[in-house]
């Protein structure tokens, strides 16, 4: 018998739903799970094997047993809580960890709470007899004794406020991979029923089939070498001046070395990621998903744009992988709350627009999925920074949308565009979700821009009436935006403090 390495002492098991024990068997036998005041009997096939336990109310802690008929083999997990789970997923500002984020350091120091535990999911590329070695010793950890620094920063705070308002422990399965493109964990098959995924699966094989195994291995040697050696630097400078931040250390340390070079054997590789991270933890019982991708994929997603007028490269992709999801945690209403990329963009770098565009592309997802969730975080983006240091800010806003979404406290809509008029030399901008008020960060409004019947794109100047914005423009418009670039200046909200969310009205003559 042999139980998932997702089980282990501290971990939280999802209350309120069946929960899946799922594991291998050697042969076929009974298997008896006990926990509290439930016991479950069933008769497993050797091989994979899944057990289903009742619903449970939160509580804890908790003593599960698990031992097969004849008492040969028992395992006993200790300090098991009942509370909410939730899977972290995507790339690298989902990853970004509390030690190293805006405040981390004072949350270390001072935070002791048993209630939230999170269990980090090995980052590999292939499933090496090293890498179930390793498995064997993973395990949830406690957000107590200062010991919690790898925790991901966003999901630290978000799990805060649910545990608070919740009063229940709140569990974390952290699986991501910075870098990663949506590509890495998408089933083949999914992968290539999209054209976008088609695409990228053949540009990845022309490069692999056209060298053997062993150069394939040599490459990938030689690269893992460089990285390790920029990631050790980096820990070296970290431990000589804890004082640093994450910005500075990168300053000294230079460059990482990217983008890695295609080979069978990357983790970046299409599918990889699917096969040998995610699986490890499901079917594990979850409440849903929080997901933070997209910035590796934004030339891609803006190119494949450019070659066909249609922005549906990242889309097609993200409903695949949104259904992919909730098939393999066993629940097609599994709630989907991603991130809604930020603005950026590098110094000396054009603005094409490619992130607005890998942003409209979540919004077209979330505006026709049911369950699917948006969060934008537009203002939060660092000029020069893909990884804002600041993961209190998007980790609250997250809490807010989960607790309203899925819990039905308070409320947390971002606003979106209603209705658009024109009246004499202006137009009339209503709302969506303003709460009875709009609110700007300043005298002027920033981020809205328009293109004229002449093809001129202009920024206007503009006013709030209410729960409107006025525009002052003159000429015919064929287009309306609000924080349609990589970056700029953008200081709309709405009563609440949640941001006016990226939009782009096109085909229009006002």
């Amino acid at each position: 018998m042999r139980l998932a390495a997702v089980f282990s002492d501290n971990m939280v098991l999802q209350r309120n739903k069946k929960v899946c024990i799922f594991g291998e068997s050697e042969k076929k036998q009974q298997l008896t799970v006990s926990i509290d005041n439930i016991t479950v009997t069933s008769e497993v096939s050797s091989g994979p094997w899944e057990i289903f336990l009742p619903e449970h109310s939160a509580g804890g802690p908790y003593d599960m047993t698990i031992c097969t008929d004849d008492m040969s083999q028992q395992i006993v997990f200790h300090n098991v809580m009942y509370g909410e789970v939730w899977l972290n997923n995507g790339q690298s500002n989902i990853e970004f960890e509390l030690k190293n984020a805006e405040g981390g350091y004072e949350e270390i120091m001072t935070a002791d709470c048993p209630e939230i535990r999170y269990y980090n999911v090995i980052k590999t590329g292939c499933i090496t007899d090293e890498f179930l070695e390793e498995e064997k010793h993973t395990s949830w950890k406690t957000v107590t004794d200062k010991s919690f620094q790898d925790i991901s920063a966003i999901g630290y705070y978000y799990a805060r406020k649910l545990s608070s308002e919740l009063g229940v422990a709140v569990g974390m399965i952290d699986c991501y991979q910075g870098g990663s493109s949506i590509t890495c964990w998408l089933e083949k098959e999914r992968l290539l029923a999209t054209d976008g995924g088609r695409r990228v699966y053949n540009e990845y094989k022309s490069v692999t089939d056209s060298m053997t195994e062993k150069q394939n291995r040599d490459i990938q040697d030689e690269y893992d070498k460089t990285a390790d050696d920029f990631n050790r630097k980096v820990e070296e400078l970290k431990k000589e001046h804890p004082e640093m931040t994450q910005r500075e250390i990168e300053v000294i340390a230079g460059d990482y070395p990217w983008p890695p070079p295609v080979t069978s054997v990357s983790i970046f590789r299409p599918c990889a990621m699917i096969e040998t991270m995610l699986k490890r933890v499901a079917p594990y019982t979850i409440r849903g998903v929080v997901f933070y991708q997209g910035e590796q994929d934004t030339p891609e997603n803006y190119n494949y744009y450019k070659e066909t007028g249609k922005n549906t490269f990242y889309s097609e992709m993200l409903r695949a992988l949104i259904e992919q999801y909730r098939e393999l945690f066993r629940d097609k209403d599994t709630p989907f709350f991603m991130f809604q990329l930020p603005i950026y963009m590098e110094e000396g770098q054009e603005d094409m627009g490619d992130w607005a565009f890998l942003r409209e592309a979540q919004a077209a997802v979330a505006d026709d999925m049911t369950g699917v969730y948006l969060v934008s975080i537009l203002d939060l983006g660092e000029f020069g920074n893909v990884h804002p240091v600041d993961k209190k800010s998007p980790g609250l806003r997250m809490a807010a949308h989960m607790l309203d979404k899925v819990y039905g406290i308070g409320e947390a809509e971002d606003m979106i565009p209603d209705e658009v008029v024109r009246d004499d030399k202006k137009i009339i901008i209503s709302f969506f979700n303003t709460y009875g008020n709009i609110v700007i960060l300043d005298t002027n409004i920033y981020g809205f821009e328009v293109i004229t019947g002449e093809g001129k794109r202009i920024s206007p100047h503009g006013y709030t009436d209410g729960d409107r914005i006025v525009l002052e423009v003159e000429d015919t418009v064929t287009e309306i935006s609000y924080g349609f670039f990589n970056y700029g200046r953008v200081n709309v909200y709405n009563a609440k403090h949640l941001p006016l969310r990226q939009f782009r009205i096109t085909g229009v003559s006002l």
